[in-house]
């Protein structure tokens, strides 16, 4: 006789069963062994199969059968996973912040019966059902198409046997929108600047520009940092910023600074603000007037590439100059029309004599002769308050303060002539030091 045998299902199908057959004896063949139906390392279905097993010896007398049972079951539970395959994902803080190009997978197997049903079911932060993205045997992509927040995401799985699995929740705090950011008023040189002068262009004799302001996100602000355009690299950052906002102080170099003030959220999206600052370190104190720049390079003064280096500085600093059509009244200036400027004749009007002259304060000012918060004393020059009306009824200012004010005084609209002699005056006593404090 022999016994029942059992066996867990791997496929389908069932299972491969080995077993081994009766022992048989004859008077006169001896022993053997009996003749099963169906044979050891046979693949027996789901459910009970009989097997028979049976002997005839060499004279043709058969045995009495005999008879067990092969029982294949399913008793496992299926598999059941999810994870993350694809697409941006971010771990901070203990939080897994990801977008609506991040690609999840619900992975359902079974090594038995095979897969009857499965589920996935994504909940917010209320426990509510937000989604049931579908589910079948195998591979199951999707992604989030919902609003930014925190989900959970869970899966189960039943297979043909009954047995069924479930997966744990996936906590995932989606973030579908880039963030948000604004640089606050600041001041450098004791010039008081906003992000608009900031966007424009500005002329620093700081080594050092200190940036404040408010980074915001739906979900999560991870750092907030100023990354110099030209080489790439973060030159200040702030991580996490401030729920009060940020403040960065990034070091400058000599030069045009192109500096992206960048808000990255928590899953990596991010936005920038490009800002420029001119950064001159002051020579020696010793400003001149228009004929000396129209003769700079001839007189040998400075080179045609020290001029062409004045005059990228003017085009980033000045409000007037620049290669911005759209805000730029005076259009970009080159090394073929500074001289053109500086040359105007007596007989030129007023506003091409003012023009003249704020160009020099500006090569001034980029070129190092003049620090840009070199004092003035505007006293002198009649009807100074009709354009230097920013300064609260005090004569006493600062130089780069002085061309601040004739640019606003001069654009986008021409000034009138009476204006323009003002600003011409202005100008012109910087340049000729007869308005400069010692």
């Amino acid at each position: 006789a022999h016994g029942d045998e059992t066996a867990e299902a791997t496929s389908a199908a069932g299972a491969v069963v080995t077993y081994t057959s009766p022992a048989t004896s004859d008077a006169v063949d001896g022993a053997g062994v009996a003749i099963c139906v169906p044979a050891s390392g046979s693949t027996f279905a789901l459910g009970t199969t009989p097997v028979t097993c049976n002997a005839t010896d060499a004279a043709g007398n058969a045995a009495t059968p005999t008879n067990f049972n092969v029982t294949v079951a399913d008793t496992t539970p299926p598999s059941i996973t999810i994870g993350i395959v694809s697409g941006p994902q971010v771990t901070s803080g203990g939080n897994t912040y990801v977008t609506s190009a991040t690609t999840f997978r619900v992975t359902a197997t079974d090594g038995g019966s095979g897969i009857a049903s499965c589920g996935i079911t994504v909940t917010d932060a209320a426990s509510t059902v937000v989604a049931t993205p579908p589910c079948v045997a195998g591979n199951n992509d999707f992604q989030l198409i919902l609003a930014d927040g925190a989900y959970a995401i869970a899966a189960t799985a039943t297979d043909v046997a009954g047995n069924a699995a479930a997966t744990g929740n996936l906590h995932v705090r989606l973030d579908t929108t880039p963030p948000d950011i604004s640089i606050g008023s600041g001041e450098t040189d004791d010039i008081t600047w906003d992000q608009a002068h900031l966007r424009h262009g500005i002329l620093s004799n700081d080594a050092t520009l200190t940036l404040a302001g408010n980074a915001t996100d739906s979900v999560c602000i991870r750092e907030v940092r100023t990354v110099d355009v030209d080489s790439g690299l973060t030159t200040a950052s702030q991580q996490p910023p401030s729920a009060l906002g940020y403040s960065l102080s990034a070091p400058l170099h000599t030069g045009i600074n192109t500096i992206d003030v960048t808000a990255e959220d928590c899953a990596g999206w991010t936005k920038a603000i490009r800002i420029q600052v001119v950064y001159v370190v002051p020579g020696p104190f010793d400003p001149r007037g228009k004929g000396f720049w129209y003769n700079a390079v001839k007189a040998g003064s400075y080179t045609t590439g020290q001029m062409q280096t004045f005059v990228d500085y003017t085009n980033v600093a000045s409000d007037l100059w620049g290669n911005d059509a759209s805000r730029n009244r005076y259009g970009a200036l080159t090394l073929a029309n500074y001289r053109t400027i500086l040359g105007v004749p007596d007989s030129a009007n007023m506003e091409q004599k003012m023009k003249a002259q704020l160009l020099a304060d500006w090569l001034n000012m980029v070129s190092g002769r003049l620090a840009v918060k070199k004092p003035v004393n505007v006293s002198a020059i009649t009807g100074w308050p009709t354009v230097m009306d920013d300064i609260g009824g005090n004569p006493l200012t600062f130089a780069y303060k002085v061309a601040l004010e004739i640019e606003e005084k001069v654009q986008p609209a021409p000034a009138s002539a009476a204006i323009n002699t003002v600003a011409k005056n202005l100008a012109e006593g910087i340049n000729l030091r007869t308005i400069i404090l010692p």
